[in-house]
């Protein structure tokens, strides 16, 4: 058996500057674009100011997660096999918790 770890944690030095983005309602330049999709479906989620980046951080751990059991050569056999799992974490840095989303 395979494991792959996404990790996701607050501070993100990706997520934090795409949050201030959305906050400030302003344009990123570079790869750091590609992550304001997942701040902007935080804000959706009603989430408050507070919350929105630790949304941002789950969302952004989710959508690679995804991204991962879709790439291509696709890891679909090895999955379905359960030779392979791609699970999504949020490492607390403060506390030192691990939360674990296993998605289906």
């Amino acid at each position: 058996m395979l494991l792959i770890l996404v990790p996701g944690h607050e501070c993100c030095s990706a997520v934090d500057p795409a949050g201030s983005a959305v906050r400030k309602n302003t344009v990123l330049r570079g790869n750091i674009e590609s992550i304001i999709p997942t701040a902007f479906t935080a804000k959706a989620m009603n989430a408050a100011i507070d919350g929105l980046m630790d949304g941002a951080v789950r969302e952004n751990m989710c959508c690679t997660v995804k991204r991962l059991r879709t790439s291509k050569p696709t890891p679909g056999r090895p999955l379905k096999a359960g030779k392979l799992m791609v699970v999504g974490t949020r490492y607390d840095l403060n506390g030192g918790k691990v939360d674990f989303f296993l998605q289906s």
